[in-house]
């Protein structure tokens, strides 16, 4: 029995990260976005990338995003189970090493998987200028996950009001975005305007602009 032209209803939506996936094994390159876009906010607060990592960092314990690639496992000499790979961001890439024990949650492992987007905290090892970092703790990120903003309402601000508003966010200089809400446009803050999440940066520049002028989104 012929069951009909295929219509709408019989299609199947491929997710976001799926579709990069299919793209990346099939043409070796991203078509429609990057893993990261989503993340870039986030990616900014975070002090360092696999471009910014310098021998100073050697020893030290460091925090960062991106993609894992190339994972594998391997015993040590000793018989300990051990995961390589690599952590992609959108600057380079940096190697990952992470030791398994019976005491990390399924979630962990998980994680430490081709394609899965991830924040990695763990001690950095420099050595021939290749940098290493020993894994302590590896979390998928959610990709409902949105940065705080502060937001601000500057329709209808004068000049005057928003350069006086621009003094304050640069005299708060942190690592949360600002926003400025221009009509039905949402505009994003260069980030040397963004400021610290306290209430003493808010209550500053909502005193400038005017009562309701100013919240958290």
């Amino acid at each position: 029995m012929d069951p009909g032209p295929v219509g709408t209803e019989d299609a199947v939506e491929i997710g976001f990260m799926d579709r990069l996936k299919m793209e990346k094994e099939m043409l070796g390159l991203y078509l429609s976005g990057h893993p990261l876009d989503h993340f870039q906010e986030m990616l900014a607060t975070l002090p360092c990338n696999s471009a910014t990592l310098t021998q100073e960092h050697d020893g030290q314990t460091l925090t960062m995003a991106g993609i894992v690639l190339g994972s594998r496992k391997m015993m040590t000499r000793s018989n300990r189970e051990m995961l390589l790979g690599n952590l992609e961001d959108l600057r380079g890439s940096i190697s990952l090493m992470m030791f398994t024990s019976d005491r990390d949650g399924p979630e962990k492992q998980a994680a430490f998987q081709d394609d899965c987007v991830v924040k990695v905290t763990g001690r950095v090892k420099v050595r021939d200028d290749e940098f290493t970092m020993i894994v302590d703790d590896i979390s998928l990120l959610d990709f409902t996950y949105r940065a705080r903003r502060l937001m601000i309402d500057a329709d209808n601000l004068d000049d005057t009001v928003l350069n006086d508003i621009r003094r304050a966010l640069l005299a708060h200089h942190g690592p949360m975005p600002v926003c400025f809400n221009l009509g039905d446009a949402t505009v994003l803050a260069h980030r040397k305007y963004w400021v610290t999440d306290n209430e003493l940066c808010r209550t500053r520049v909502a005193d400038i602009a005017g009562s309701g002028h100013v919240w958290v989104g």
